[in-house]
């Protein structure tokens, strides 16, 4: 069964007991995520019984197009897997694509899976002249178009972890797809001919 900050009997009636109501007045649960714990326990009785088995959700946040909810870090591969179908479906409950994160890791963790599939380059700590500080990320990625909206990400991480960011893509790295590589090396080598 899957794990929740809420009451199991809950989110089944719909009615909050006093600890979880004064879970909610506190805003250590939001309304979001008693919307999201529902969902998923919609789903795992209906048709994702073995893959949200143990599954324990904390937290769901959401900015803009994107729902991130945050799961233990064992079960961030649970609920990617499967060629993302239940995040499809979770995505189309509340019409945004959704992004899944690990409650608890390190940073450059958390901005891995928030930017994945994306590869970070550089990641630097960068001391601005008010006194602040922001994190710079040096990304690369397969592809015209980025795999999050970096704006998006900025915000998520802000919201999340508090960590205001600056996104850079190195171009002179950029991976290109297999097929376009070999059409590179082969008119290179046509042309030494």
């Amino acid at each position: 069964m899957v794990k929740t900050p809420i009451c199991l009997f809950d989110l089944k009636t719909g009615i909050l007991c006093s600890s979880c109501e004064e879970k909610l007045r506190m805003g250590i649960i939001s309304e979001l995520d008693i919307e999201v714990a529902k969902a998923l326990l919609k789903l795992e009785e209906t048709k994702y019984r073995q893959l949200l088995q143990d599954v324990r959700f904390h937290k769901a946040y959401m900015v803009d197009d994107v729902l991130a909810i945050l799961v233990d870090q064992k079960d961030v591969v649970k609920l990617v897997s499967k060629g993302g179908r239940l995040l499809k479906e979770l995505g189309d409950m509340f019409g945004k694509k959704v992004r899944v994160l690990s409650y608890r890791c390190d940073l450059k963790e958390f901005l891995e899976e928030l930017l994945a599939p994306a590869s970070i380059l550089a990641l630097n700590r960068v001391w601005l002249p008010d006194g602040s500080t922001e994190v710079k990320v040096v990304v690369s990625y397969v592809g015209r178009r980025p795999p999050i909206n970096f704006e998006t990400a900025k915000s998520l991480s802000m919201t999340i972890r508090g960590v205001p960011l600056r996104i850079e893509v190195d171009k002179s790295r950029r991976v290109f797809r297999l097929s376009r590589s070999k059409k590179l090396l082969k008119s290179r080598e046509s042309g030494r001919k």
